[in-house]
């Protein structure tokens, strides 16, 4: 996920499921250990050997160990219940409908499913990688991929959802895609020249007025234009990769280097003699981080852009 630059979303749904097996165990496990201590004392000749337990807010328990699960998966997007679902969710059961159940009890499925479907619909990159044991509603025949009729639905509203029965499986199909993607292989195979050539270009065209107030506050002085003039490539570092749904592979790559700028600096109190202002150009180095994405296409670069960039 590191690599891919992708996070954990769950829906609300399985938070509180969560929650509720949760205090369940914790309940079942206190009243156990209760049990088994006064069966104990109960052999206790001297009370003053019973053993105590201590007081166990299971509540509070249950909230410490809700937040434990959301840090340890770095969940930041918890999607939320959309009561708009209640009619849909309905008539699925109503009609047998996958997700229901043969019997349409599946409810809790049935939502799941609608709330993962409704958020690819509305993400950006159109798709999500779903996962589920739960290989009888959501699962084809051969329990490999997306149920057909499931398959069906997003075709129609063009979203894609990958489905996985584990991690271990999601783990060991996804990283296959994009292991040969790393620094060195990136290093062999971009084009540094005409990366080098884009940076200058985007410099040279992009947010011009962030440049020239980084070098007026360098030497206190007005600037009226400037040129970058070159851009030399040191490291490169924070990469992530991903899939999208067409198959192409999108590299985020962050290219740390050193640019040389030529600056038209006005000089205050200085007149020529047509009283005007005595212009002037110094050239000054500086560090320079900039934002590259990559487009892949079976494991081919075919395209790269330069989006951003800090000094």
């Amino acid at each position: 996920m590191k690599k891919t630059g992708s996070s954990v979303v769950l829906p609300q749904i399985i938070l509180d499921e969560v929650r509720g097996l949760y205090k369940k165990a914790l309940t079942d496990r206190i009243l156990t250990l209760e049990k088994n201590v006064n069966n104990v004392n109960l052999l206790l000749i001297d009370s003053s050997e019973y053993i105590k337990t201590k007081a166990i807010n299971i509540d509070q328990e249950t909230n410490t160990y809700l937040e434990f699960v959301k840090k340890k998966l770095k969940i930041r997007n918890i999607l939320p219940y959309n009561n708009s679902f209640l009619p849909i969710i309905s008539q699925r059961a109503i009609d047998r409908k996958k997700t229901a159940g043969i019997d349409g009890q599946g409810f809790r499925d049935t939502l799941i499913w609608l709330t993962i479907k409704d958020y690819a619909l509305n993400c950006q990159e159109k798709q999500i990688t779903f996962i589920s044991v739960n290989t009888d509603d959501f699962a084809s025949s051969d329990k490999t991929q997306l149920h057909e009729s499931l398959q069906t639905e997003c075709d129609e509203i063009g979203i894609r959802i990958n489905y996985f029965k584990t991690l271990k499986e999601f783990i060991e199909n996804h990283s296959v895609k994009i292991d040969f993607i790393t620094y060195d292989w990136i290093e062999k195979n971009l084009n540094y020249d005409a990366v080098s050539e884009a940076i200058m270009d985007f410099l040279n065209g992009s947010e011009k007025r962030s440049i020239i107030t980084w070098i007026e506050y360098e030497i206190n002085e007005e600037c009226v234009g400037y040129k970058a003039i070159n851009f030399e490539s040191t490291a490169d570092t924070n990469l992530s990769v991903y899939e999208m749904s067409d198959d192409r592979l999108i590299i985020n790559l962050t290219m740390e280097g050193y640019s040389q700028f030529e600056f038209t600096i006005r000089s205050d109190g200085y007149w020529n003699d047509d009283y005007d202002y005595t212009d002037r150009t110094i050239e000054m180095s500086t560090d320079v981080i900039a934002e590259i994405t990559i487009t892949l296409i079976d494991k081919k670069i075919v395209d790269f852009e330069v989006h951003d960039f800090s000094i």
